[in-house]
Order: structure tokens, then sequence, then C-alpha cells
């Protein structure tokens, strides 16, 4: 009885049901449903988790939304935009659409991103900036004295494993940090290929 009480519950609102029916035609990631539904990034996860947590949803973790994120957070700083407005994704595309003329979408601005930061880790590689310069402060490492996460730390190790999944899943070099000739090829970056292969790109 308790378990039907807590559906019903999940089902009383209005943005749950909108996110049924959306889940109900594709599989969406967080990123789509904020699209689709037009709602803040915090709404959409509440919402998924909620459904998820009563069993109407099944959840996928997909660390390519990792990846994805950090692109989107490159192309705001392209559009110099705050990180802390309430924009969501629809609203940037709009706003771009709006001064642009463009009929640009969510995907393509998250490649503007993509093509920023590609570049930009080119230009530290040029410079002389490896993987081992991907380094946080000693703080991070230290374990929290209170709350739910007491005592809890990231090893080294751990951070390590995670650089590396994370240059594989972008495209990159995992020794160097950088994006592989394949990769800049995609991103439309054949010149950079050319430009700085030979010192620089690993083929």
């Amino acid at each position: 009885m308790q378990d039907l009480i807590k559906a019903m519950k999940a089902l009383s609102d209005e943005t749950r049901l909108r996110i049924l029916k959306v889940l109900l035609e594709k599989e969406c990631c967080v990123c789509e449903v904020m699209q689709a539904l037009d709602i803040s990034q915090s709404r959409a996860s509440r919402s998924l988790g909620i459904l998820q947590d009563t069993g109407f949803l099944r959840a996928r973790r997909d660390g390519v939304w990792i990846v994805y994120s950090v692109n989107w957070q490159h192309f705001g700083n392209c559009a110099t935009i705050c990180m802390f407005p309430l924009f969501n994704y629809s609203h940037l595309v709009e706003l771009v659409n709006g001064a642009t003329g463009w009929n640009t979408t969510v995907f393509e601005l998250m490649k503007v991103g993509e093509r920023a930061l590609a570049l930009a880790r080119v230009f530290n590689a040029r410079e002389g900036y490896t993987a081992k310069d991907d380094i946080l402060p000693e703080r991070f490492y230290e374990a929290f004295n209170s709350g739910l996460l007491k005592d809890k730390e990231i090893g080294r190790e751990t951070m390590h494993q995670a650089l590396q999944t994370y240059y594989k899943m972008a495209g990159w070099d995992p020794e160097r940090a950088i994006p592989t000739a394949e990769k800049l090829q995609e991103l439309d970056l054949g010149w950079v290929v050319e430009e700085l292969g030979k010192t620089v790109i690993k083929k």
C-alpha cells in the first residue's frame, strides 16, 4: 500500500507527467528533458530522481553527459555568459539565434564549446603543458570533516583514473591530455593538425 501511495504522489505533479510523456517517445538525458519542457536543470533532475525512486524510470549512468556538460560550460565562456544567471539550455539557444539570425541547436553550441576547449588544450601543449599538469590543490584530497561525506576522501589514484577515463571519452591522447588528430578532424579543426601536427599532435 505504501508503494502505491508513493507512486500516486509521484504522478500527481504535472512536470513529472510531462517528463514521462517525453520519455515514452525516446530515451533522453537531463539536458534534453530541460529543453523539451523548458525547465531548469534542478527541477528536471529532482523530478527525474523522484520518478526513478518510485520505479517509473530506469536510470542509465552515461559518462558522455559529463563530457557534454563540460563542453557547454566552455560555450558559455565563448558567449561571455556568466555561469550564475538561471538560463537553461533552450534560453541560450534562443538568445544566440535572436542575436545572430542563425537557426542553431543545443548540440551545435556544445560543439562550439568543444572546439574552443580543443584549441585551448593544443595551445597549452605547444607551450609545454602535459597531462602531468592537470592537477588539483592538495586540499581536494583531504577527507571531509562534517556532513554526509564525513571522513570520505578522493584518492590520487582514483582521480588519476577518472582523468584518464575523461581523456579517452573526449577523444584525447591520455598521455598528453590533448585532442587526437582524429578528434580535431571531427571538429573541423584539421588546419590545427597541419599547423602543429609535427610537434604537438599525436596521430
